[in-house]
């Protein structure tokens, strides 16, 4: 663990957000895996493991991560119980601390991309039972039954900017356009997605920023608007494939 990167968390302090060399930390103690820290300044004390993947856990550290390792692989929990020698119970306690952390990691980096090319889809699984097995109450709690897993993928770059997990609903594609578009510069990608309305719709009101039409089969811009840069927010539909491509103004 890179312990340079530790700094004083009390917004009082002067030397607050400073990381080594402006940082005055001296060692203070040591708590379960990781030493605290003790500033010079304003006396506040701070956990090394502090907004990292290491907080909370009272694993060994080595055991951890080869542990996370493997879920990051897509290793199941019980094979990563096996792996690490660890309680399928303990697996299940790291998998939402990775989760989160690397969710923060990804939100902190992924920020004005800019993407000339994005494709939109879902993959399907299920949790628990599937959607159809679920009773009244289950349906109502919105916990178990089928979930998607959207996803915008950047063809170009090789990387996934954005993703939500949740129902095939307008109300999930939504969320997914709107952590897209938080992740790019501004400029809207060239979309490629399949023919799903609840992808299309979204798309329309989150990123579109001119007068459209949607005519099956060709692209279509309003005449009756003059356009100063090129149709980006337009589709076209493709009867062999049926693929929806979209790209905006």
């Amino acid at each position: 663990m890179d312990y340079t990167t530790c700094y004083c968390r009390r917004s009082q302090c002067p030397l607050y957000g400073q990381v080594a060399p402006r940082a005055r930390l001296k060692l203070h103690d040591w708590q379960r895996q990781g030493p605290r820290f003790r500033c010079e300044r304003c006396g506040g004390v701070v956990s090394a493991t502090t907004g990292t993947a290491y907080v909370g856990i009272r694993t060994d550290l080595n055991t951890y991560l080869s542990g996370a390792t493997a879920l990051a692989e897509g290793l199941s929990i019980r094979a990563t119980g096996r792996l690490a020698s660890a309680d399928k119970d303990t697996v299940n306690h790291w998998l939402p601390v990775l989760g989160q952390h690397c969710q923060s990691v990804m939100n902190y980096f992924f920020r004005n991309l800019h993407l000339h090319e994005c494709q939109l889809d879902e993959l399907w699984t299920f949790i628990h039972k599937k959607e159809g097995q679920l009773s009244p109450l289950e349906k109502l709690a919105e916990v178990y039954g089928d979930a998607w897993v959207w996803i915008a993928f950047s063809p170009v770059y090789k990387v996934v900017p954005a993703w939500v997990v949740g129902k095939r609903t307008l109300r999930y594609a939504r969320r997914l356009l709107f952590r897209l578009k938080s992740a790019t510069d501004g400029s809207i990608p060239f979309f490629t997605s399949d023919a799903c309305p609840t992808t299309l719709t979204p798309c329309w009101r989150c990123m579109a920023c001119g007068t459209h039409r949607h005519v099956k089969g060709r692209v279509d811009v309003c005449p009756n608007r003059a356009v100063t840069r090129p149709p980006i927010c337009a589709t076209r539909s493709s009867s062999k494939n049926e693929r929806t491509v979209g790209w905006c103004t």
